[in-house]
C-alpha cells in the first residue's frame, strides 16, 4: 500500500485537469445567466469562497493521522454514525455524477464533432476507457493526471492568450454597483463547480504529506481563479452575453479564430480532441473516490477493482437511461447538479473544518484545566 502514494501535488494537478471539463461546457453561459456582462468577475467573487474550501478540505485532513481522507473527517466531526451515513451519500453521489458526466462528455462529442454517431456509442468508449484507468493503481493514474494537467493547462492558457484580440472592450463594460447581486449569485456558479473538489479529499488518504500543503493548496486555488478570470474575460467580451447564452461550448467557438495562414490552422480541432484527457482525469478521479468510500464502508476488499467496477456499473446505467436530450441534461447539470455540489462540496466540508476546529480549541482548554487542578 505504501508504493502506492502520491504527492499532494498530483493530486491537485489531477483534481484541476479534471474541473476543465466541465469548467467549457458551464462557464461562461451559467454564470451570464446571473451576471451579463459583468459574469467575468465571477471567479473573483467566488475566490474567497474556493479559498475558504481549500482552507477546510487541507485542514481536515492534516489534523487526521496520515492515510486519513474525508471520510475520516465526517466520522471524527459528526461521529461514527452520523459519519458513515454521510460518506454513504457521498458515494451514491459520486457514482451519479460519474454517469451524468459521462452522457454530458458524449453530448459534447456529438456536438462537436460526430453530429451522426450514436449517443450509445460514445458512452460505452468513454466507460470502458474510464474503467481501465479506474481499475489500476492510484499512483499510476495521478502520475497520468499531472501529465493532463500540464498538457491542457499549456493549451488552454495560450489559447486565451491568443484569443484576447477578440475581446471588445463593449463586451464587458460597463459594470455598475447594481450588478454586484448578480456578480456574486454567478461567483456562486463558480463555486459550485469547485465543490468536486470533496471527491478528491476522499483521496488523501493515499496522499504523502509534508510541511506547507496549504499554502500549496492556495497557490493553486488563486492560480485556478486567475485561469478561470481570462477564461470568463476571453468568451464573453469575443461575443458577448447574449450570443454566449445561445452556444454550446463558447471557448471552442473563441479558439476557431485562432490560427495563422500557412502555419497552422484548425487550431479547434486539436483542443476539442485534447479535452478528452480532462474528461477521463473527472471521471477516473469519481471512480477512485467511489472506491475509497466503499472501502471505509465495507471494507479493504471494496477499495479495489470490486468497488471500482460496481461505480462503472452504476455510471452505466445512470449515462445510459438519465435525461434523454442534451438540453434536460444542462438544466440538471446547472440546477440540481451545482446545488448539490454546493451543499455536500463546500457547506459540508466547512462545516466539518469549523467543527474540528471548535472541538480542538475546546480539547486543549480542558486539558489545561485538568493540568492546572493536578
Amino acid at each position: 500500500m505504501d508504493r502506492d502514494k502520491i504527492a499532494c501535488r498530483q493530486l491537485l494537478a489531477l483534481l484541476f485537469a479534471g474541473l476543465f471539463s466541465p469548467m467549457i461546457q458551464l462557464l461562461p453561459g451559467h454564470t451570464v445567466e446571473f451576471a451579463g456582462r459583468g459574469a467575468f468577475l465571477a471567479p473573483l467573487a467566488a475566490l474567497p469562497g474556493i479559498l475558504a474550501l481549500g482552507w477546510a478540505l487541507e485542514g481536515s485532513i492534516a489534523s487526521l493521522p496520515r492515510g486519513g481522507g474525508m471520510a475520516q473527517v465526517l466520522e471524527q466531526a459528526f461521529g461514527r454514525w452520523v459519519g458513515r451515513l454521510l460518506t454513504g451519500v457521498y458515494l451514491v453521489w459520486a457514482a451519479v455524477l460519474l454517469g451524468l458526466n459521462l452522457r454530458w462528455a458524449a453530448f459534447r462529442f456529438l456536438a462537436t464533432s460526430y453530429r451522426n454517431a450514436p449517443l450509445t456509442f460514445f458512452i460505452v468508449v468513454l466507460l470502458l476507457m474510464t474503467l481501465w484507468l479506474g481499475l489500476g493503481k492510484f499512483s499510476a493514474f495521478a502520475r497520468a493526471g499531472e501529465i493532463f494537467f500540464f498538457a491542457l493547462g499549456a493549451v488552454l492558457v495560450v489559447t486565451l492568450v491568443f484569443s484576447l484580440s477578440q475581446v471588445r472592450a463593449e463586451g464587458l463594460l460597463p459594470v455598475w454597483t447594481e450588478d454586484v447581486p448578480g456578480i456574486l449569485r454567478s461567483g456562486g456558479a463558480v463555486l459550485s463547480l469547485t465543490g468536486y473538489s470533496v471527491f478528491a479529499a476522499f483521496c488523501a488518504g493515499g496522499v504523502t504529506r509534508r510541511p506547507n500543503e496549504g499554502k500549496r493548496t492556495w497557490k493553486w486555488a488563486l492560480g485556478y481563479c486567475a485561469v478561470l478570470t481570462l477564461f470568463q474575460v476571453v468568451c464573453i467580451g469575443s461575443f458577448g452575453e447574449d450570443l454566449v447564452q445561445r452556444m454550446d461550448i463558447p471557448y471552442f467557438m473563441a479558439v476557431k479564430g485562432i490560427g495563422v495562414e500557412g502555419a497552422f490552422q484548425r487550431v479547434e480541432s486539436l483542443v476539442i480532441a485534447l479535452w478528452v484527457l480532462a474528461d477521463l482525469a473527472l471521471l477516473g478521479l469519481l471512480v477512485f473516490a467511489c472506491r475509497s468510500m466503499l472501502g471505509y464502508l465495507r471494507g479493504t476488499k471494496w477499495s479495489g477493482r470490486r468497488g471500482g467496477i460496481l461505480a462503472a456499473g452504476v455510471a452505466g446505467m445512470v449515462a445510459l437511461v438519465w435525461a434523454p436530450d442534451a438540453f434536460q441534461l444542462a438544466a440538471w447539470m446547472r440546477n440540481a447538479v451545482a446545488w448539490s455540489l454546493t451543499v455536500l462540496g463546500w457547506m459540508v466540508p466547512l462545516a466539518a473544518a469549523v467543527v474540528l476546529m471548535v472541538r480542538k480549541k475546546y480539547d486543549k482548554r480542558y486539558k489545561r484545566k485538568e493540568d492546572g487542578v493536578s
